[in-house]
């Protein structure tokens, strides 16, 4: 699971990655939903590195890979480079979420992983009500096309070209689409 919290953080500054939920961290709430599963996970890091480190070594210290990616300031596509880089050539499937998705549920990343092991689709995506979300899967047979993605489009131009090898998941949890931008435009509203 390649965990993305590089980002530059423009619509929530300084870092939503940092603003606490209760008494953890975004970032830390979004890594624990995935730790104690059978899951390789890696954090990327690059803006504020300096203070998300600390924060992700001092909780999950043995749990997680954190790498760095030193070119976080050209978009989304080159955390997915380092997170696949990082990983290697071994595994089937790289999982992607966003660091600041604190509010997935452990049942629904359970579900989605049962999906990946009986399917193995090529492509496996959560939908919440007609929504794309998080996390995803890219079968390994993809990574080159992942490692040409560039800029800010992530995974979807892969998705909508092998759309038809895809599977879409329904699940009824909002955390999937609901991402910190959403919920603090939400909380500013109440």
């Amino acid at each position: 699971m390649i965990i993305q919290a590089a980002g530059l953080s423009r619509r929530q500054p300084p870092n939503k990655l940092l603003m606490k939920l209760g008494t953890e961290t975004v970032i830390e709430k979004t890594v624990t939903a995935f730790v104690n599963f059978p899951l390789e996970i890696i954090v990327v890091l690059g803006y504020k590195m300096e203070k998300l480190k600390p924060i992700l070594t001092m909780q999950f210290a043995d749990k997680i890979t954190i790498v760095e990616n030193p070119y976080y300031h050209k978009g989304m596509a080159s955390s997915i480079h380092t997170g696949i880089r990082a990983a290697g050539r071994d595994c089937d499937y790289y999982g992607f979420c966003n660091g600041d998705k604190p509010f997935i549920q452990r049942k629904t990343i359970s579900n989605l992983l049962k999906e990946l092991e009986e399917k193995t689709p090529t492509i496996l995506i959560p939908v919440y009500q007609y929504r794309i979300g998080h996390p995803n899967f890219f079968s390994a047979t993809l990574r080159d096309e992942l490692l040409a993605t560039t800029g800010e489009i992530g995974g979807r131009q892969i998705f909508r070209d092998h759309k038809d090898s895809a599977l879409s998941i329904s699940v009824e949890d909002k955390g999937v689409v609901l991402d910190m931008d959403q919920y603090l435009e939400n909380e500013h509203d109440k």
